[in-house]
């Protein structure tokens, strides 16, 4: 039987730009807030809970150490098998991934000699999967007309049991672009990014419940490893710089968030 463990949830934040374009977001020039972070070591925030809404739900996964702060809870530990997964209700639409929208994380990979679909939106027809591929990362997607759109690092994005930071990012209209960014969190590498232009006004099959580290097709491989820092957002990341200072933002404790104007909930 799964096992049904509650976690955190979101913080509703009001993200600030120093642009006219209220969809695009520049991660070395604005404010750091995501739309929504899970925050998984209790030590290390105050939040109090106070809505159920978009409670991640913890399918035979375990919380393991994180890569900052010495979070003794701080990622998420998959087994690599379909029935170990999280899944994020997303009844309301605040999380679809469909016009506009950016995934971000960190991941350590057990193994790169394997597939693994990492996260995944499935509306019984098509959706949008990111995905391990060996030491590479893929994404593809499927959008309301039927077209399928597929991205692949063609460098090494992931090495085993190092921490990569990454983001799945898409522009359906104005600046159109679906994209993959990386960097080894370990290293400090310099960013890499792979991405294909989409024709405007795209609109991806980017709904329903949020699901990290297997896929529903139980043919499909599940990932195996840790996630941490699991964060979205509701603009397209053209680009960001200081990968050390971004992941922080699951972390209030940092002191980049201003802890007054905390609304989400926690139970660990």
């Amino acid at each position: 039987m799964n096992t049904f463990v509650f976690v955190i949830l979101a913080l509703l934040l009001q993200l600030k730009f120093g642009t006219g374009d209220p969809f695009l977001l520049s991660l070395e020039e604005h404010d750091y807030t995501p739309t929504r972070v899970w925050l998984l070591d209790s030590a290390h925030h105050t939040v109090s809970p106070n809505s159920h809404s978009l409670y991640a739900v913890l399918h035979d996964v375990h919380l393991a150490p994180g890569p900052f702060n010495d979070s003794i809870n701080g990622s998420l530990e998959f087994r690599g098998d379909p029935s170990s997964y999280v899944e994020i209700p997303n009844t309301d639409g605040d999380l679809n991934a469909t016009s506009v929208f950016s995934w971000v994380m960190t991941i350590k990979p057990t193994a790169v000699n394997v597939d693994g679909v990492i996260l995944e939106y499935w509306d019984g027809t098509g959706g949008v999967r990111l995905m391990q591929a060996q030491n590479q990362l893929g994404a593809e997607a499927q959008d309301t007309n039927g077209k399928v759109y597929r991205i692949k690092t063609d460098k090494v994005a992931l090495r085993k049991d190092r921490w990569t930071f990454l983001t799945l990012t898409f522009m359906g209209f104005n600046k159109m672009k679906f994209k993959l960014m990386y960097d080894d969190y370990d290293s400090e590498t310099v960013d890499e990014k792979e991405d294909m232009d989409v024709v405007n006004n795209t609109v991806l099959r980017g709904t329903g419940d949020v699901r990290i580290g297997a896929s529903r097709d139980p043919t499909l491989p599940a990932f195996s490893g840790k996630v941490a820092c699991l964060r979205y957002y509701d603009k397209h990341i053209a680009k960001y710089r200081e990968v050390h200072i971004y992941p922080l933002t699951c972390d209030p404790a940092s002191g980049i968030f201003p802890l007054d104007s905390l609304s989400g909930e926690s139970c660990l």
